[in-house]
């Protein structure tokens, strides 16, 4: 793991330097010709969360400094990409390292607190056309793409309301009627670009999905699983390993409540590798009796 995920700093600090020679090497592109940046999202969404096994396995081995190196090479290259989700994550992550030290359970609390907040108190709340207009004049600072996000919920949130308890069917977002319709169009008050559409193929936020296709038990069938799994590692022995994993929640919860599709394949295969991963590296006191 540790190896897999210097390569990947590598690689993507090549593309980012030398201009993009794997990427015009695999889409065969003219030499001046280049991958929109918003291309390498995914890989540097993967390698976020596989630098959280491969600082177990250096911890686990008493490694520190190298861990602290790995770990500072990771934000430093996650900073230098477009895909502020995987940053704010990395940052988010660490940021709970202590309380996960210190405060295992509370940590546990506040991580799921937005899970339920985003599923069932922000459906009735959501923000009208006016409203998001009146945001991006009050905070012009946010990106067009923060906004976008604002509509797509909104419009998510109407359409819970018309099925609130059985939901619209697992992965039904994509064929939302209506969900096609540009956002300028539905909310002519709200400036973004003609091709933004009001749902594109999901609702970018794993919350808001399950409450929107699941129903309201399905919700909380997927949140009481979150919640589960969180307080299983808030109850975990070593202070350092448990940490760690509150931190790796941390920064997954940051990526599931603002980017990904719930059910994308390469996010979910990422989840489970590098959760099995992490999982696998437990030290010895936090594993359980035979």
């Amino acid at each position: 793991m540790l190896g897999g995920t210097i390569l990947a700093i590598a690689l993507l600090q090549l593309e980012l330097r030398a201009g993009e020679p794997l990427g015009h090497l695999l889409k065969h592109l003219p030499r001046d010709q280049f991958l929109p940046m918003e291309r390498y999202d995914r890989g540097v969404t993967v390698l976020m969360l596989m630098a959280w096994p491969a600082a177990a396995g250096l911890l686990r081995q008493k490694r520190v400094l190298i861990a602290v190196i790995m770990a500072a090479l990771t934000l430093a290259t996650l900073l230098e990409f477009v895909s502020q989700a995987a940053a704010l994550a990395a940052l988010v992550g660490l940021a709970v390292l202590p309380g996960g030290w210190f405060a295992p359970r509370l940590v546990a609390a506040g991580l799921i607190a937005p899970v339920l907040a985003m599923g069932l108190v922000f459906p009735p709340l959501a923000p009208d056309g006016h409203a998001i207009a009146a945001i991006h004049r009050a905070v012009p600072e946010i990106k067009i793409s923060g906004i976008h996000r604002l509509a797509i919920w909104r419009f998510a949130a109407e359409h819970i309301a018309e099925h609130p308890v059985l939901g619209w069917g697992m992965d039904a977002a994509r064929a939302l009627p209506g969900g096609k319709t540009p956002v300028s169009v539905v909310m002519p008050e709200v400036e973004l670009p003609p091709t933004s559409e009001i749902l594109p193929l999901h609702p970018h936020d794993a919350a808001l999905q399950w409450r929107l296709e699941l129903g309201l038990p399905g919700f909380l069938l997927a949140a009481a699983l979150v919640a589960w799994l969180l307080l299983r590692v808030a109850g975990t022995p070593v202070a350092w390993y448990r940490a760690l994993g509150l931190g790796y929640a941390a920064a997954v919860l940051t990526v599931a409540l603002l980017s990904y599709g719930a059910w994308q394949e390469w996010w979910l295969a990422a989840l489970w590798l590098s959760a099995a991963g992490l999982a696998g590296l437990r030290p010895r006191a936090a594993m359980p009796s035979p």
